[in-house]
């Protein structure tokens, strides 16, 4: 049984992200990367991620994949 919808309301949340516009089929190529690319970088401000990993997609995919993926960190 699919539950009704819920509208909630949230507090912002600093994120860092990296946006990938990739085919579906070069995911494996482009992900481990990109998620390593944000590590490093937030490594390199004395920074680390303050919660999991996450993604964003723009729209469904289709010939490619539109998307964010990025984490939540504990200062800007």
């Amino acid at each position: 049984m699919i539950t009704t919808p819920e509208l909630i309301t949230t507090a912002e949340v600093p994120t860092a992200v990296i946006h990938l516009v990739i085919p579906g089929r070069d995911m494996p190529k482009y992900m481990d990367p990109a998620i390593q690319d944000i590590i490093k970088c937030l490594a390199d401000q004395g920074m680390q991620p303050a919660g999991p990993m996450f993604s964003y997609h723009y729209r469904r995919p289709s010939e490619t994949f539109d998307f964010e993926i990025g984490f939540e960190v504990s200062k800007t």
